[in-house]
This record gives structure tokens, C-alpha cells and sequence, in this order.
């Protein structure tokens, strides 16, 4: 069967359907949830100014209470999502409002957020209320038992090379000796003695046994997880498994609606009629059959094309020179997840026209969590110097030099001196596609294999 018959087989819609229940309620969940527990307030009202996505920085007009009532808009929109209430309207109008508020900010960056922002988008192209919606019920769309075979498979497509790029960037020292899982238990296991008292729950998360098993587990899950969900013989199984994987991410590591968000996609793996026995016992069964339309190979362009960047672009790190654990430079939307615990200490210096020198108080401009999340990103570290000069200028101050000092760690090793502190910050130009030189070269005991070897042949 060609691609194009493929794509466009018609097939059974439920699946489809009780997706865009789910995740019509997750983000509704997502963006009232924000507020209630003050996400919004830290990151969007006490800043004075956000660590945009290059070329967001239009977006600063927003911050502030505005975005308590952005929020609220935006789970109106995630509602008539999941209600199939003026769908096309609410899935357009939610899948711009996420993805901005994903390019506003970097300093509570999450893989989630992308990958939300991604599905969004894909849900404006799908006819996801042609059944069990309220435009159906009014009368706005035609009901429709089936919809074209992509509509399903191009979910089923983004999770796998999520799972696969996520188990790949797994393949580094700080995984594979244990020391970033030791780190990260650590932590979860002293706020599970502090904040609830379990003190054998957090005795077990720093068990070296169990460390050790999580961490393989971890990698053989996702590189095997959407293999064994597309074999029949293997995917009820496989669903327990993921069942288990993410309930137990959720309770232990405290990752929002993520682990909830991927068990959906479990829903393109089984065949149509499956679910809607399950969901939609009264629907009609669907004899599949082949559609003709003129629009198939601009279709199948742009699927092929959105799936050949998705799976390029985690690559593009490899491109770039330096270890992207050192510079940062290609991590962000290559779905580097929960893989790295990461520390550092940088102080800035402004030197002004008379040669007078004096350190910068970033407490003065940034918020807790946006100098934690600044000591180790240098890109954050560029704009903040940029929006330090900009601010002087406002002062009357023109022609000030800005230098930082930078050290950092991985997975709490040892200290290391990461930028050049001779270099005007000032006038350092930004380029998103190459390697910033104003950054040392890494060490070569800053992300070694050597550790690996000296610990197995302990």
C-alpha cells in the first residue's frame, strides 16, 4: 500500500475523540493549575522582565496580573477543546496562547511544555469534534464516524521520537554511573521525610539497589516502550508498564500532567474498534475504506516535513561545538529529559566609561528563581547583561561593559570555570546556530566516560 492510500484510509475516529477529551482537560487542568499554585505569580507577575526564546522578547507587554486573566482564557479555550465547542476557534486560539506562553519564559523550562505546544498545534488540523461534540450536537460540523489514518498515526509518530530521543540522550556518564539518579532521589527523598514524614519511602529512594534498576529501566522503557505498544502480542503489557512508569514519575518526582499526558497516547497504539468498545459502546462499527482527495500530496508533504525536523532538530547539539551539558547550546525541544542535576555561582561586573568598577546586584533585577535558574545557562546569562545595559541607558548611563564569572558543576562534581571573564557581555552578539566563543572550552573530566570505567572496576 502506497504512503499516500495509507495516510488517507478511513478509519474508525474514536481514538481521536477521546484524545481530544483528555487533553482538553489536561490543559485546562495545566492552566488553572498554574495559578492556584502560584506558577503564574513566580513566573510571570513578580519578574520584572522574563528569559525569553530569542526573538520573544515582544512578549514583556503581558507580564504582570494580565497573565492571571491569560490564563484563565486560556483554560476557557482548553474547555471548548474538550467539549468540541467551537472547536476549530478553541484549538487555534489554545494552541497560539500555549505555545507563547512556552517561547515567553526559560526559567521554569519543561519538556512538557513543548511537547504540549506541539500537540496543539497538530490539533488544529484534525477533525476532532466531527463526533461526541458539541458541534456536532448544534449543528456547526457535520458528524463523521471516521476520519483520514494520519489524523491517528502522526500522534502515535510524536511520542516515539519523543520516547527514542529520550532514551538516546540517556547514554552519558552522569546517567550511566548512577550519579544524576543518586542526586535527583536524594532530593525527592528529603522532601518525602520533610513535608510528609515518610521516612522509609525516602530510606528506599536513596537505596543504591534500586537506583541502579531505575536507571536501566528508565533507558530500556523508552527506548522500547512504542515497539512494544505497536505489537499486539505485547501491548497490554506494554500499556502496564507505562501505566506503572508514569504513576510512579508522578508521585516521585512531582512533573505536572506529564505522566498523564503520555499514558494518552496509549490510545493510538490500540486498534480504533478497541476504544471505541471501551468509550463508545453504542457507536456504529466502521468498515475502513479508501478516500480520494486532491490534496493528498501537499498533505503527505507537510507530515513528512513537520516529522523530518522533529526528529532532526535533538541532533542539531551534535553540530555544534562543546559538549551541550557544558554550553547548553542544542538542549532545549530535543526532549533531554530529567537527565542532569546541574549548579553554579556566576557574579557580573559593570565597568563604567570612567573605569570605575563595581559587582552587580542581580537580586536588584531577578527574582530566586530566575537567578537558580540563570547560574548555568548562558544564553540567560547574555540577556541578562543585555537587560542590565538596557536598564543603565533608561538611567542616562550609556556605553557601560558588563563581565561575568562563571562556575559550574554536574551532578554536584566538581567546580569549574566556564566563561571567559574578560569579554564585554555588552557587545557580544547572539548566535542561536553557533557555539558562543566568549565560553571556555569544557574540561575533560567535566562529562567523562573515565568515571564510568573507574566505577565499574571498582
Amino acid at each position: 500500500m502506497s504512503i499516500q492510500k495509507l495516510f488517507f484510509k478511513q478509519i474508525d475516529i474514536s481514538p481521536l475523540i477521546v484524545f481530544r477529551i483528555l487533553f482538553g482537560l489536561l490543559m485546562v487542568t495545566e492552566c488553572w493549575g498554574a495559578i492556584g499554585t502560584g506558577w503564574v505569580k513566580e513566573t510571570f507577575v513578580d519578574p520584572q522582565f522574563t528569559f525569553t526564546f530569542m526573538g520573544f522578547e515582544w512578549t514583556q507587554f503581558l507580564l504582570g496580573k494580565t497573565m492571571y486573566v491569560y490564563f484563565i482564557i486560556m483554560g476557557v479555550f482548553a474547555w471548548g477543546v474538550a467539549l468540541g465547542y467551537r472547536y476549530r476557534i478553541s484549538s487555534i486560539v489554545l494552541a497560539i496562547m500555549w505555545t507563547l506562553v512556552y517561547f515567553m519564559q526559560k526559567s521554569h523550562y519543561n519538556n512538557h511544555y513543548y511537547f504540549a505546544a506541539i500537540i496543539a498545534i497538530i490539533m488544529c488540523f484534525v477533525p476532532a469534534n466531527r463526533y461526541y461534540s458539541l458541534d456536532v450536537k448544534q449543528k456547526r460540523v457535520q458528524e463523521s464516524q471516521t476520519c483520514d489514518y494520519w489524523c491517528l498515526w502522526i500522534f502515535a509518530a510524536e511520542i516515539t521520537i519523543l520516547y527514542t530521543y529520550a532514551a538516546i540522550a540517556k547514554f552519558y556518564p552522569g546517567w550511566i554511573n548512577g550519579d544524576f539518579i543518586a542526586v535527583k532521589y536524594g532530593v525527592q527523598a528529603s522532601w518525602f521525610e520533610s513535608k510528609l514524614g515518610w521516612h522509609t519511602f525516602a530510606d528506599l529512594l536513596r537505596n543504591k539497589t534500586l537506583q541502579q534498576f531505575v536507571l536501566w529501566a528508565g533507558i530500556l522503557f523508552d527506548l522500547l516502550i512504542a515497539p512494544l505498544l505497536m505489537w499486539k502480542k505485547t501491548r497490554t503489557p506494554a500499556l502496564l508498564l507505562t501505566l506503572i512508569f508514569h504513576i510512579s514519575n508522578s508521585i516521585i518526582l512531582h512533573i505536572g500532567i506529564f505522566p498523564y499526558f503520555a499514558l494518552s497516547f496509549a490510545l493510538f497504539f490500540y486498534p480504533p474498534e478497541t476504544i471505541r468498545s471501551i468509550f463508545f459502546k453504542k457507536k456504529a462499527h466502521v468498515i475502513e475504506k479508501d478516500q480520494e482527495s486532491n490534496y493528498k500530496p501537499m498533505v503527505v508533504t507537510i507530515i513528512s516535513l513537520v516529522l523530518i525536523i522533529h526528529t532532526l532538530l535533538p541532533l542539531r547539539h551534535h553540530l555544534i561545538q562543546d559538549d551541550v551539558f557544558w554550553t547548553e547550546e542544542g538542549h532545549r525541544m530535543s526532549w533531554r529529559m530529567m537527565l542532569r542535576s546541574k549548579s553554579g555561582h556566576t557574579r557580573f561586573i559593570m565597568e563604567y566609561p570612567n573605569g570605575k568598577r563595581m559587582p552587580i546586584n542581580t537580586s536588584e533585577y531577578l527574582t530566586q528563581l530566575q537567578m537558580g535558574a540563570m547560574q548555568t545557562k548562558p544564553d540567560m546569562i547574555w540577556q541578562f547583561a543585555q537587560y542590565v545595559k538596557k536598564k543603565q541607558a533608561e538611567q542616562g548611563i550609556d556605553s557601560i561593559k558588563i563581565f561575568a564569572k562563571g562556575k559550574l558543576n554536574l551532578n554536584r562534581g566538581k567546580y569549574y570555570d566556564f566563561i571567559y571573564d574578560t569579554v564585554d557581555l555588552t557587545q557580544i552578539k547572539w548566535n542561536t546556530f553557533e557555539h558562543e566563543t566568549w565560553l571556555r572550552p569544557s574540561p575533560k573530566e567535566f562529562n567523562s566516560w573515565e568515571k564510568v570505567k573507574k566505577k565499574s572496576f571498582k
